[in-house]
């Protein structure tokens, strides 16, 4: 079963592969031109199509009632502000770091107002 998975599975595109590289481009361009455009146009379709499939995944993984505030501060950095990705990418960490030690401190201060001195609760 797991030489399977190894092997046999990645035969076929190893395969491919080589005969590319070992015959090279002239031998692509000519593979190229006898498919059909009609397949050739609906691989590209289901290409860019991956794309998209990929991102709605990602999405949808992610996206709860907590993040939806920051995806919207992304697409208003984004688009009005014409910020670049990295200066948004630093936005966006500096709150998840202002957010994590905020959890952490909030965490910390119920562990120490929870503490049990030993004695029951039924007579506090």
């Amino acid at each position: 079963m797991w030489f399977q998975a190894l092997v046999v599975q990645h035969l076929i595109d190893t395969a491919v592969i080589f005969l590319c590289c070992y015959f090279g481009s002239e031998a692509v361009t000519v593979a190229f031109e006898v498919i059909p455009t009609w397949l050739l146009n609906g691989l590209t379709a289901a290409g860019n199509m991956l794309v998209v499939v990929g991102l709605c995944l990602t999405t949808q993984a992610i996206f709860s009632k907590f993040t939806v505030p920051f995806v919207l501060m992304g697409f208003v950095l984004s688009k009005y502000l014409s910020l670049p990705v990295m200066a948004i990418a630093i936005v966006g960490i500096i709150f998840a770091f202002l957010i994590f030690d905020r959890n952490r401190a909030i965490k910390n201060a119920e562990l120490a107002n929870n503490t049990n001195e030993g004695g029951d609760d039924f007579y506090d």
